[in-house]
């Protein structure tokens, strides 16, 4: 072990002497002022840093070690008994304060020794806070674009609503509509999958079988892989239930698919294995989780390609977020860290096995969920909800959302009174307002947002009914106090006949 000594006389110098010998292979390189030894760390490369406390002014010492913090592992040794400047160094960097006169050699050889690696654990937390700022900056702008995007969604979904059932039941145009209606229902929820590397936790969990999943994600697959790469499916014999959230796990499952498909140059195969196994032999490949029963049978996914296997070097940052091999342009070392977030929010495991030359496979272990295959029975559409003629308070600070909304609304047969913001809806003369059965206001709303709009109409009375929308994602709301949990919420864009008939059942418990 190499360790330079920064000492500021051979008084000091032999003070520690003793306990350098006692260490036992280390080579010592001694330096006498803080000029000489940034020149030496300028040329060499020690293994530690041994610093006497009165090698220099305490000024600065301190600078120096500031200066040096995080490049170099830093012991500062105390040479006077009532030194009370132990925690001055610590918070300027160093990895450990030892006091000459009273550490004992074996202690003395262990700071040494462990130094390097109290660096290395410090890097690796100051870059995981690092990483969790960056998630934290790319969460928050991706809920400012889903709210965006959502009230855009929702002006579509009103309008080709509105269009469509303005038309003749025998009209042709009505397909072309309800296309355009399922292609919204998909960029909302493509809106969704935006925002689930921001969430802390899983948003909606069911019972999910792997094996209709994965079979169900084969077209996907397709269009992924194209036709340089053969796809197979290798699925249980009986269903696989997990409880999980299926867009994160459809995410993460396209995410292995696609780095696996990077991996083959130009022709290869693909296999996706949906099982029921154990963890017992998974112990040498695990990377994250540690069930306190490896013998107990878990639900696992796998995603085994034939591509170029992955180097001992890149092994321990392959979730890592914005971890990329690949160049700037093709890829933003997000992928992987989605299926790590999956996997963990999940209670699972993840292990991966590879070889360099000879492929990699990505296992995902989830807790097994007890479950009955279900027949798959469509049931009958509901009847639409019946028409209404009572009067409903729109808030909303979006002309578009508020415009459609309007008439969609108007189109169901109820009257509308609109304000643009809370502080123009609680302008509103009591008389006026003593007529409005029920609020339909946004939540994130200049000046006055739609929970306290919501609390002082219901103050001033009783018996309205709210309903509260948004395009925010609802974990930005919970993070300002603004889910709605005592009052009726509902995302934007509204899908299917959700509003509607939730606005009838409100207004209709009125009546009981």
């Amino acid at each position: 072990m190499n360790v330079l000594r920064i000492s500021g006389s051979m008084h000091q110098a032999d003070r520690a002497t003793p306990l350098l010998h006692a260490a036992g292979g280390v080579h010592v390189n001694i330096c006498t002022d803080l000029e000489q030894a940034t020149q030496f760390l300028r040329e060499q490369n020690p293994d530690s840093v041994l610093v006497d406390s009165d090698a220099a002014e305490r000024k600065s010492l301190m600078a120096f070690i500031r200066r040096h913090a995080g490049r170099w592992p830093l012991v500062v040794l105390l040479h006077h008994p009532h030194e009370d400047a132990a925690e001055d160094f610590l918070l300027a960097g160093a990895q450990d304060v030892l006091p000459a006169a009273a550490v004992a050699p074996s202690d003395f050889s262990r700071a040494l020794h462990l130094a390097p690696l109290r660096l290395l654990r410090e890097r690796h937390l100051h870059e995981a806070l690092e990483q969790s700022l960056k998630m934290e900056a790319v969460g928050r702008m991706a809920g400012g674009i889903a709210h965006d995007y959502n009230n855009l969604l929702t002006v579509i979904m009103n309008n080709a609503i509105l269009a469509r059932d303005a038309l003749p039941p025998a009209s042709e145009a009505i397909v072309d509509l309800n296309e355009q209606i399922r292609i919204i229902k998909q960029a909302a929820a493509l809106t969704r999958r935006l925002l689930i590397m921001s969430r802390s936790k899983p948003n909606m969990l069911e019972e999910v079988d792997l094996c209709a999943l994965a079979s169900g994600m084969k077209k996907m697959f397709r269009h992924v892989t194209g036709d340089r790469v053969r796809l197979h499916l290798l699925l249980a014999e009986k269903p696989v239930f997990i409880r999980a959230d299926p867009i994160q796990v459809e995410q993460a499952l396209l995410n292995l698919v696609i780095n696996a498909c990077d991996a083959m140059w130009y022709e290869g195969a693909i296999t996706i294995t949906v099982a029921v196994c154990d963890m017992m032999q998974e112990a040498g490949h695990l990377y994250f989780g540690e069930p306190d029963e490896p013998e107990r049978p878990r639900a696992m996914i796998s995603v085994a390609d034939t591509g170029e296997g992955i180097s001992e070097e890149v092994l321990p940052h392959l979730f890592e977020p914005f971890f990329t091999t690949k160049n700037a342009d093709q890829g933003t070392g997000l992928g992987l860290y989605q299926v790590y977030s999956t996997v963990q929010q999940h209670q699972g495991a993840i292990s991966v096995c590879s070889v360099v030359g000879n492929g990699a496979e990505f296992r995902l272990f989830f807790p097994m969920q007890s479950g009955v295959a279900r027949p798959q029975v469509e049931s009958p559409p509901a009847p639409p909800p019946a028409p209404g003629r009572e009067i409903i308070l729109l808030v909303e600070d979006d002309g578009g959302v508020r415009r459609t909304t309007r008439r969609l609304l108007e189109s169901l047969g109820y009257e509308v009174m609109e304000a643009e913001n809370g502080r123009e809806a609680l302008g509103l003369e009591d008389s006026r307002l003593a007529r409005v059965r029920l609020l339909l206001s946004d939540i994130m709303m200049p000046d006055i947002d739609g929970v306290r709009l919501a609390d002082a109409l219901r103050g001033r009375h009783p018996k309205l009914r709210i309903i509260l929308v948004s395009g925010y994602p609802d974990e930005k709301l919970a993070r300002q106090g603004l889910l709605p949990e005592k009052y009726a919420f509902v995302p934007k864009p509204f899908l299917d006949d959700c509003l509607p008939r939730l606005i009838r059942a409100l207004l209709d418990e009125e009546r009981l």
